[in-house]
């Protein structure tokens, strides 16, 4: 049911589109409405092609495009097909500690050459008591669908992870349209360029 409500000011914070994606990491109600509605009232929309896309969320059937972490990659776990080749050294000289738009690309790129649909991530080299210890979220996630971290790899494959662009604001949220401001990831001043820093949004 539409409801028409008249104010001085109204604020969207209606999230980025990344659910525009098949493979998403944000809630479903993600899907560019609030841009669209902003532009069709003649706000200007910046850095709209800017879409960050993380390397490793899980895979699993019916599950949510839940992230696992980067800090896996870099306290050594490694990218596996689905023949249990390491792959990456193949795409870049920094294999899996290369950046996150590297580390998709050779993903995709070996998905497509072996015909699979996702890659695994594998941590279980290293002493089950530390990645129990320095990683209880992701082997609590991965336990609900019986995967044993310290034991087997994890499946993963890329997903839309965050929109730098959206509505073009400045550092108040304001847009120029009066009486109209926009924060959160529907906003956009520009300060994330083409790809946001971690833990920055």
């Amino acid at each position: 049911q539409m409801k028409m409500v008249h104010a001085a000011v109204t604020i969207l914070a209606t999230g980025g589109c990344g659910r525009i994606y098949r493979e998403a990491t944000g809630p479903e109600v993600c899907t560019g409405d609030g841009m669209a509605l902003a532009h069709r009232i003649g706000t200007e929309l910046c850095d709209m092609e800017f879409v960050q896309f993380h390397p490793t969320t899980l895979y699993v059937a019916g599950a949510a495009r839940a992230l696992i972490s980067e800090v896996l990659r870099g306290e050594g776990a490694i990218l596996i097909d689905a023949k249990g080749r390491r792959f990456m050294k193949d795409y870049h000289p920094d294999g899996e500690l290369a950046s996150r738009d590297i580390v998709c690309r050779g993903i995709l790129a070996q998905m497509r050459k072996t015909g699979a649909t996702n890659v695994f991530l594998d941590i279980s080299h290293l002493p089950a008591e530390f990645t129990n210890k320095r990683f209880p979220e992701i082997r609590n996630l991965c336990a609900r669908f019986d995967i044993d971290i310290s034991k087997e790899p994890m499946p993963v494959r890329p997903s839309a992870h965050y929109m730098m662009g959206g509505v073009r604001t400045d550092l108040d949220g304001r847009t120029g349209v009066a009486g109209l401001y926009a924060c959160g990831e529907v906003a956009c001043t520009g300060f994330h360029g083409a790809n946001r820093l971690g833990s920055n949004s």
